[in-house]
């Protein structure tokens, strides 16, 4: 079993560490206060795995005491006010439904298309361009589409 930062094992039980509890606490802090996830992160201390492992803390609950075996490092409602914030910054970057988030295939991922850089382009200079698919018969579709244009170079 892995240990979750912050906390470290004496006698058999977890118990919070003096070293990394503060800095799970001011991350906590830091992104309620409105910085992002990895400026929060390396300001408060964290610096592996940057904004990926601070995500992880943040969604945490057992950070907050639930699981039973971690005692609590920072309040319940911290934990339920950062998981607001985390749920509205979401949906204002439009990530709200990508898979992973356990909504799997919603929506479907795009697929790549071109778009040319200036009237009377070639293939050959095209910049790749995402566009939404609302089924998999669209994201099939444009998958088709993008195998034969890159084919024909």
């Amino acid at each position: 079993m892995r240990i979750l930062y912050g906390y470290k094992v004496e006698a058999g039980v977890m118990v919070p560490d003096e070293e990394t509890a503060p800095v799970v606490r001011r991350l906590f802090e830091l992104y309620l206060s409105g910085k992002g996830i990895e400026p929060a992160a390396r300001e408060a201390g964290l610096t592996t795995r940057g904004h990926k492992r601070a995500g992880i803390i943040l969604s945490d609950a057992r950070y907050a005491g639930d699981g039973g075996l971690y005692p609590p490092l920072i309040p319940r409602d911290t934990f339920d006010a950062a998981q607001r914030e985390r749920a509205k910054r979401t949906q204002f970057l439009g990530r709200e439904n990508l898979p992973g988030k356990g909504r799997w295939l919603e929506p479907i991922r795009p697929a790549v298309s071109f778009r040319w850089k200036v009237p009377g382009a070639t293939r050959k200079n095209a910049v790749p361009s995402v566009k939404p698919c609302s089924t998999l018969a669209e994201a099939a579709a444009q998958a088709q589409s993008l195998y034969h244009m890159i084919k024909r170079k």
